[in-house]
């Protein structure tokens, strides 16, 4: 493993070292080196078949590994039917708290990057050939068929979920009950379609105004301050 790193270091290129990472996890399919060699192909290669390989392989043999944050982190930037599948199975199986919120929080995340592709793919001047071409004919397939309304309420539902059991977990500069309250709040009240909510101030004439004032008109919200 040792080895492999330092060649990656002196050339750069973490495709063309993928395959031998993966074939050094399958060489040695029980001992620590092979989740280390697959989560480093998850953490450094972006897409391809040897990503899902090693994600494949993740979930199907290291589900109860205590080495796998990295992986929950990098997986909602690796959207496939197969990193989907990898976070399911570590936030319901992994014996390890730490990981369960990983996978859960990331998990959210996941899905609401798949809610994002799906609006540009299912837009009119949409190639689904192009699609395909980056993300394969299956996960093409998948969003084709996605229940948007479904997977949002999913999103919700998961961020309950890691604000009551996860609440005081770091993530970034915050705590993961912190971000999950936030993303619930602009899912529920930012959204498109969703009623603004209340805002009240003082206009350039001083003269009190509320946003609800201005219901049923075409309203451009521009947002200044100096620091």
């Amino acid at each position: 493993f040792k080895v492999l790193i330092d060649e990656f270091e002196a050339d750069g290129n973490a495709r063309e070292s993928a395959g031998q990472f993966i074939e050094l996890a399958e060489q040695h399919p029980k001992s620590p080196v092979a989740v280390n060699s697959l989560a480093w192909v998850v953490v450094n290669v972006s897409r391809g078949k040897d990503l899902e390989r090693a994600t494949v392989l993740l979930a199907r043999n290291h589900v109860e590994s205590s080495r796998l944050d990295a992986v929950c982190k990098e997986l909602p930037f690796r959207l496939s039917l197969a990193s989907e599948s990898l976070l399911r199975e570590l936030r319901s199986r992994s014996p390890h708290k730490d990981v369960r919120a990983q996978a859960s929080f990331h998990l959210a995340v996941y899905l609401r990057q798949q809610l994002r592709l799906v609006d540009a793919f299912r837009e009119e001047t949409a190639d689904p050939r192009r699609f395909e071409q980056f993300y394969g004919k299956d996960f093409v397939e998948h969003l084709a068929g996605l229940d948007t309304s479904a997977s949002l309420k999913e999103v919700e539902t998961i961020y309950e979920d890691v604000a009551w059991k996860y609440s005081n977990i770091r993530i970034n500069d915050s705590t993961m009950g912190r971000t999950a309250r936030r993303e619930l709040y602009a899912i529920r009240n930012l959204s498109i379609g969703r009623t603004a909510p209340e805002i009240s101030g003082i206009d350039v004439d001083g003269r009190n105004f509320k946003l609800s004032d201005y219901r049923g008109k075409v309203v451009l919200l521009d947002f200044w301050g100096h620091w």
